[in-house]
């Protein structure tokens, strides 16, 4: 398992960073949101709302590529 750069007691976990329709997230593979990273403004059919990547996610709020 990878350690996290920023902390030494947080939990890592697989995750995946999501543009849903009206913020960019970080959410579980239940689809709870972990993190929300950042509001936009990208309309609703926008090709990039839906799109996602795995990343890996520390408790400390950290988060980085898989």
């Amino acid at each position: 398992m990878k350690q996290c750069p920023k902390c030494d007691s947080g939990t890592i976990q697989e995750a995946t960073r999501i543009c849903r329709e009206n913020d960019y997230s970080i959410v579980d593979d239940e689809g709870n949101v972990l993190k929300k990273i950042s509001d936009h403004d990208l309309p609703s059919n926008d090709g990039e709302v839906g799109d996602s990547t795995q990343v890996i996610y520390c408790s400390c709020g950290l988060w980085w590529g898989a």
